[in-house]
């Protein structure tokens, strides 16, 4: 089974073992619900477009879907350059950038969203679903599995390029300089051909767990209990909140939308409304009443 934890200091030191016992750069993304996948939103498309489900594609379907992919990542590519949308410097953007700035903003593009801060990751595991469990999922580059971009020159080719030049199918950038929100959350992407599996569409690879041995991916468990508890610490102690991870008037408008909306009083929790209209929300007990 997956590890659980119900602390912030539980989720701290399976993310030191996993880092201790990697070899590269440790990149994290947070599912709120653990039963969703780890898939970009150019495949969900493709998947969709073939009237098929994520969790059941035939063989034969693989290359359909790969083709679509292609078809429609170089159309919107096509489209930003020749219209110059967002920037006037439009047509000079590499794809990298271009797919960024298309991800930020909401399409769906081959990139998937992975953070370099594993607190952050665990804060988006969190704050939704407060029914569901929660899962915290790392991936380790290097050691032939997962590449990274690391040089001006290599960020400049073209996605198909990169996937085909690469000696990993696998391949992680760092944009850290196209939006603020990508700095303050840490943004990791993960470019990759279709590698389907029962978790994702990333990587055929199984998930390791580190309570038995190491993998290049390993997941985390988070309670549904135990997320109240783990929000307002991450809050507290660390600063994490909507204002700080969305500092633009766009991300931040999203994170208040009517789909984050939940109760005030969660389990665990407390919430005192002052004279003045001000809230107060404290712990009234530990996460299964420990």
């Amino acid at each position: 089974p997956v590890p659980a934890i119900e602390t912030l200091s539980d989720y701290f030191e399976l993310a030191e073992l996993i880092t201790e016992a990697g070899f590269g750069t440790v990149g994290w993304r947070g599912h709120a619900d653990s039963e969703w996948r780890v898939d970009s939103g150019l495949f969900r498309v493709a998947v969709k477009t073939l009237g098929l489900s994520g969790t059941d594609i035939p063989l034969e379907n693989h290359e359909k879907l790969a083709r679509i992919m292609d078809l429609n990542e170089r159309k919107m590519l096509n489209a930003v350059r020749l219209n110059r949308i967002g920037s006037e410097r439009a047509p000079n953007l590499t794809d990298l950038e271009i797919m960024a700035m298309l991800q930020h903003f909401g399409a769906a593009t081959r990139l998937v969203d992975f953070t370099r801060n594993a607190a952050i990751a665990l804060w988006f595991a969190c704050r939704e679903e407060p029914e569901k469990d929660g899962l915290v999922f790392s991936i380790t580059m290097g050691g032939g599995l997962c590449g990274e971009i690391d040089s001006y020159e290599k960020s400049r080719e073209s996605i198909n390029e990169i996937l085909s030049s690469s000696d990993c199918r696998l391949v992680a950038w760092a944009p850290s300089h196209l939006y603020e929100r990508m700095r303050m959350q840490q943004s990791l992407f993960l470019i990759s051909l279709n590698q389907i599996s029962s978790w994702g569409s990333i990587s055929p690879e199984p998930f390791g767990y580190v309570n038995q041995y190491f993998r290049a991916f390993n997941a985390i468990g988070v309670p549904k209990a135990a997320k109240p508890h783990i929000l307002l610490h991450l809050s507290s102690i660390l600063g994490l909140r909507p204002e700080t991870l969305f500092p633009d008037v766009e991300g931040f408008a999203r994170a208040y939308g009517i789909s984050h909306v939940k109760p005030l009083v969660a389990d665990g929790l407390d919430v005192d409304i002052g004279d003045d209209g001000t809230l107060s929300v404290f712990l009234s007990s530990k996460p299964n009443g420990k």
